[in-house]
Protein backbone atom coordinates (compact mmCIF):
# COMPACT_ATOMS: atom_id res chain seq x y z
CA UNK A 1 0.00 0.00 0.00
CA UNK A 2 1.53 3.64 -0.67
CA UNK A 3 2.20 5.44 1.98
CA UNK A 4 2.13 8.72 1.56
CA UNK A 5 4.22 11.29 4.25
CA UNK A 6 1.98 14.12 4.43
CA UNK A 7 -0.95 11.37 5.35
CA UNK A 8 1.52 10.26 8.23
CA UNK A 9 1.78 13.55 9.65
CA UNK A 10 -2.14 14.05 9.46
CA UNK A 11 -2.17 10.68 11.53
CA UNK A 12 0.99 11.11 14.01
CA UNK A 13 1.89 14.70 14.23
CA UNK A 14 4.24 16.74 12.86
CA UNK A 15 6.87 16.87 15.62
CA UNK A 16 7.29 13.25 16.02
CA UNK A 17 7.63 12.39 12.92
CA UNK A 18 10.23 15.03 12.01
CA UNK A 19 12.15 13.29 15.53
CA UNK A 20 11.70 10.32 13.86
CA UNK A 21 13.59 11.39 10.63
CA UNK A 22 16.29 13.48 12.79
CA UNK A 23 17.03 10.54 14.30
CA UNK A 24 16.99 8.44 11.52
CA UNK A 25 14.91 6.18 13.53
CA UNK A 26 13.35 2.93 10.83
CA UNK A 27 12.10 0.78 13.75
CA UNK A 28 9.63 4.28 14.87
CA UNK A 29 9.33 4.87 11.29
CA UNK A 30 7.68 1.30 10.22
CA UNK A 31 5.26 1.10 13.35
CA UNK A 32 4.06 4.51 11.97
CA UNK A 33 3.78 3.12 8.49
CA UNK A 34 2.00 -0.47 10.69
CA UNK A 35 -0.37 1.61 12.64
CA UNK A 36 -1.81 3.13 9.25
CA UNK A 37 -1.92 0.52 7.60
CA UNK A 38 -3.85 -1.46 9.79
CA UNK A 39 -6.18 1.78 10.64
CA UNK A 40 -6.65 1.67 6.75
CA UNK A 41 -7.64 -1.93 6.83
CA UNK A 42 -9.67 -2.02 9.78
CA UNK A 43 -11.57 1.03 7.98
CA UNK A 44 -12.19 -1.23 5.10
CA UNK A 45 -13.19 -4.19 7.08
CA UNK A 46 -16.14 -2.00 8.78
CA UNK A 47 -17.32 -0.47 5.20
CA UNK A 48 -17.03 -4.22 4.03
CA UNK A 49 -19.45 -5.25 6.48
CA UNK A 50 -22.04 -2.30 5.67
CA UNK A 51 -21.74 -3.12 2.24
CA UNK A 52 -22.66 -6.90 2.71
CA UNK A 53 -25.01 -6.55 4.67
CA UNK A 54 -26.76 -3.84 1.56
CA UNK A 55 -25.61 -6.82 -0.78
CA UNK A 56 -27.96 -8.90 1.16
CA UNK A 57 -31.00 -6.48 1.28
CA UNK A 58 -31.10 -5.61 -2.01
CA UNK A 59 -30.59 -9.47 -3.75
CA UNK A 60 -33.08 -10.71 -0.74
CA UNK A 61 -35.77 -7.50 -1.45
CA UNK A 62 -35.41 -6.08 -4.73
CA UNK A 63 -38.35 -6.97 -7.01
CA UNK A 64 -36.32 -5.98 -10.03
CA UNK A 65 -34.30 -8.68 -10.68
CA UNK A 66 -36.59 -11.12 -10.28
CA UNK A 67 -39.84 -11.01 -12.82
CA UNK A 68 -41.79 -13.02 -11.07
CA UNK A 69 -41.73 -11.11 -7.77
CA UNK A 70 -42.37 -7.40 -9.25
CA UNK A 71 -46.25 -6.79 -7.93
CA UNK A 72 -46.85 -3.27 -6.25
CA UNK A 73 -46.41 -4.55 -2.44
CA UNK A 74 -42.68 -5.93 -3.40
CA UNK A 75 -42.31 -2.97 -4.85
CA UNK A 76 -43.84 -0.81 -2.25
CA UNK A 77 -41.55 -2.88 0.72
CA UNK A 78 -38.21 -2.55 -1.85
CA UNK A 79 -39.00 1.38 -1.43
CA UNK A 80 -39.41 1.30 2.56
CA UNK A 81 -35.93 -1.29 2.98
CA UNK A 82 -34.05 1.29 0.92
CA UNK A 83 -35.47 4.59 3.13
CA UNK A 84 -34.89 3.26 6.25
CA UNK A 85 -32.07 0.55 5.62
CA UNK A 86 -30.23 1.20 2.79
CA UNK A 87 -29.82 4.81 2.84
CA UNK A 88 -28.85 4.84 6.46
CA UNK A 89 -26.12 2.40 5.31
CA UNK A 90 -25.17 4.45 2.92
CA UNK A 91 -24.65 7.37 5.21
CA UNK A 92 -22.44 5.31 7.56
CA UNK A 93 -19.91 4.79 4.51
CA UNK A 94 -20.05 8.31 3.82
CA UNK A 95 -19.20 9.38 7.39
CA UNK A 96 -16.30 6.46 7.52
CA UNK A 97 -14.56 7.30 4.68
CA UNK A 98 -14.64 11.33 5.41
CA UNK A 99 -13.51 10.30 8.73
CA UNK A 100 -10.78 8.45 7.46
CA UNK A 101 -9.95 10.08 3.89
CA UNK A 102 -6.40 10.63 5.18
CA UNK A 103 -5.80 6.59 5.18
CA UNK A 104 -6.93 6.62 1.42
CA UNK A 105 -3.70 5.64 -0.88
CA UNK A 106 -3.64 8.48 -3.02
CA UNK A 107 -4.27 6.29 -6.17
CA UNK A 108 -7.30 4.63 -4.62
CA UNK A 109 -9.00 8.05 -4.27
CA UNK A 110 -11.20 7.56 -7.74
CA UNK A 111 -12.26 4.60 -6.62
CA UNK A 112 -13.82 6.13 -3.24
CA UNK A 113 -15.06 8.97 -4.87
CA UNK A 114 -16.51 7.15 -7.45
CA UNK A 115 -18.61 4.96 -4.37
CA UNK A 116 -19.48 8.15 -2.99
CA UNK A 117 -20.70 10.10 -5.95
CA UNK A 118 -22.53 6.92 -6.26
CA UNK A 119 -24.47 6.77 -3.05
CA UNK A 120 -25.12 10.66 -3.23
CA UNK A 121 -26.92 9.96 -6.14
CA UNK A 122 -28.59 6.95 -4.66
CA UNK A 123 -29.76 8.56 -1.88
CA UNK A 124 -31.23 12.05 -3.70
CA UNK A 125 -33.37 9.21 -6.16
CA UNK A 126 -34.64 7.65 -3.03
CA UNK A 127 -36.05 10.98 -2.11
CA UNK A 128 -37.20 11.45 -5.23
CA UNK A 129 -38.30 8.67 -7.73
CA UNK A 130 -37.94 11.40 -10.89
CA UNK A 131 -34.13 11.65 -10.38
CA UNK A 132 -32.19 9.62 -12.25
CA UNK A 133 -28.62 7.82 -10.70
CA UNK A 134 -27.92 5.67 -13.82
CA UNK A 135 -24.39 7.81 -14.62
CA UNK A 136 -23.35 6.85 -11.02
CA UNK A 137 -24.68 3.22 -10.55
CA UNK A 138 -23.08 1.01 -7.77
CA UNK A 139 -19.23 0.87 -8.42
CA UNK A 140 -18.65 -3.13 -8.13
CA UNK A 141 -14.68 -2.60 -8.64
CA UNK A 142 -15.18 -0.65 -4.93
CA UNK A 143 -16.79 -3.13 -3.41
CA UNK A 144 -14.39 -5.92 -4.90
CA UNK A 145 -11.27 -3.66 -3.78
CA UNK A 146 -12.93 -3.01 -0.40
CA UNK A 147 -13.87 -6.93 0.08
CA UNK A 148 -10.26 -7.77 -0.76
CA UNK A 149 -8.19 -5.88 1.81
CA UNK A 150 -10.75 -7.10 4.27
CA UNK A 151 -10.19 -11.06 3.22
CA UNK A 152 -6.61 -10.20 3.64
CA UNK A 153 -6.94 -10.68 7.37
CA UNK A 154 -7.61 -14.08 6.51
CA UNK A 155 -5.66 -15.09 3.89
CA UNK A 156 -3.70 -17.56 6.18
CA UNK A 157 -6.69 -19.41 7.57
CA UNK A 158 -8.16 -18.89 3.40
CA UNK A 159 -4.15 -20.33 2.28
CA UNK A 160 -4.90 -23.78 4.51
CA UNK A 161 -8.34 -24.35 3.20
CA UNK A 162 -7.43 -23.94 -0.44
CA UNK A 163 -4.27 -25.49 -0.30
CA UNK A 164 -5.81 -28.56 1.14
CA UNK A 165 -8.56 -28.83 -1.56
CA UNK A 166 -6.51 -28.72 -4.23
CA UNK A 167 -3.80 -31.15 -3.18
CA UNK A 168 -7.17 -33.61 -2.90
CA UNK A 169 -8.30 -33.02 -6.11
CA UNK A 170 -4.97 -32.47 -8.19
CA UNK A 171 -5.43 -35.62 -10.19
CA UNK A 172 -8.33 -34.11 -11.80
CA UNK A 173 -7.51 -30.54 -12.41
CA UNK A 174 -7.38 -31.09 -16.07
CA UNK A 175 -10.96 -31.42 -16.30
CA UNK A 176 -11.48 -27.78 -14.10
CA UNK A 177 -11.27 -24.48 -15.79
CA UNK A 178 -12.09 -21.96 -13.17
CA UNK A 179 -12.83 -23.15 -8.97
CA UNK A 180 -13.31 -20.36 -6.27
CA UNK A 181 -14.22 -20.31 -2.44
CA UNK A 182 -17.39 -18.21 -1.62
CA UNK A 183 -19.14 -17.32 1.39
CA UNK A 184 -18.04 -16.95 5.07
CA UNK A 185 -14.81 -18.56 4.33
CA UNK A 186 -13.31 -15.55 2.97
CA UNK A 187 -14.02 -13.01 5.84
CA UNK A 188 -13.63 -15.31 8.90
CA UNK A 189 -10.93 -17.30 10.27
CA UNK A 190 -12.04 -20.92 9.65
CA UNK A 191 -12.11 -22.19 13.00
CA UNK A 192 -15.08 -19.86 13.67
CA UNK A 193 -17.17 -20.97 10.47
CA UNK A 194 -19.62 -23.89 10.05
CA UNK A 195 -19.15 -24.29 6.52
CA UNK A 196 -16.99 -24.22 3.03
CA UNK A 197 -18.28 -22.88 -0.37
CA UNK A 198 -16.95 -24.16 -3.22
CA UNK A 199 -18.28 -23.82 -7.09
CA UNK A 200 -16.10 -25.12 -9.59
CA UNK A 201 -16.62 -25.00 -13.35
CA UNK A 202 -15.53 -27.72 -15.60
CA UNK A 203 -14.10 -28.02 -19.53
CA UNK A 204 -14.81 -32.10 -19.30
CA UNK A 205 -17.71 -34.32 -17.83
CA UNK A 206 -17.57 -34.40 -13.87
CA UNK A 207 -19.20 -37.24 -13.24
CA UNK A 208 -15.61 -38.88 -11.73
CA UNK A 209 -15.15 -35.15 -10.17
CA UNK A 210 -18.24 -34.99 -8.33
CA UNK A 211 -17.41 -38.41 -6.68
CA UNK A 212 -14.32 -37.34 -5.54
CA UNK A 213 -15.51 -34.44 -3.86
CA UNK A 214 -18.23 -36.43 -2.81
CA UNK A 215 -15.49 -39.14 -1.29
CA UNK A 216 -13.53 -36.12 0.27
CA UNK A 217 -16.53 -34.12 2.58
CA UNK A 218 -15.93 -36.56 5.23
CA UNK A 219 -11.88 -36.45 5.15
CA UNK A 220 -12.49 -32.57 5.01
CA UNK A 221 -14.82 -32.42 8.21
CA UNK A 222 -12.57 -34.64 9.88
CA UNK A 223 -9.60 -32.50 9.36
CA UNK A 224 -11.34 -28.65 9.87
CA UNK A 225 -14.45 -30.06 11.68
CA UNK A 226 -16.60 -27.99 8.40
CA UNK A 227 -19.08 -28.81 5.89
CA UNK A 228 -17.70 -28.21 2.57
CA UNK A 229 -20.31 -27.83 -0.10
CA UNK A 230 -19.67 -27.58 -3.83
CA UNK A 231 -21.29 -26.54 -6.76
CA UNK A 232 -20.22 -28.21 -10.39
CA UNK A 233 -21.38 -26.73 -13.70
CA UNK A 234 -20.61 -28.71 -17.28
CA UNK A 235 -18.86 -27.01 -19.80
CA UNK A 236 -22.43 -26.56 -21.73
CA UNK A 237 -23.25 -24.55 -18.34
CA UNK A 238 -20.54 -22.06 -18.58
CA UNK A 239 -23.10 -19.04 -19.22
CA UNK A 240 -24.70 -19.82 -15.61
CA UNK A 241 -21.96 -20.47 -14.13
CA UNK A 242 -20.81 -17.03 -14.78
CA UNK A 243 -24.50 -15.51 -14.28
CA UNK A 244 -23.82 -17.48 -10.28
CA UNK A 245 -20.11 -16.13 -9.85
CA UNK A 246 -20.88 -12.62 -10.89
CA UNK A 247 -24.22 -12.22 -8.61
CA UNK A 248 -21.82 -13.36 -5.45
CA UNK A 249 -21.09 -10.64 -3.24
CA UNK A 250 -17.10 -11.63 -3.32
CA UNK A 251 -14.93 -14.97 -4.22
CA UNK A 252 -11.34 -15.87 -4.48
CA UNK A 253 -10.53 -18.31 -6.78
CA UNK A 254 -7.76 -21.09 -5.96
Amino acid sequence: MCIEISSIFKLFGTEIVKKCIKSDNIYKLKNILKTKSNKYKAMCEEINSVLYENYKLYYENCPFIDINTDGQIEVDNWYTIQETMIVPNNDKILAKIKDSQYLIPSNKLDLFLKMQQHINSFNKHVSNRKLDYSKHQFPKDFQFYISNIAKSKYNQSINKISSWINREIHTYSSCIEKKALFGSILFRDYKKCEDVDIIILCNKEFPILSNKLQAIQDKFYKKFKLHLHYLLFSPSEKNEFNDFINKLYYYEEI
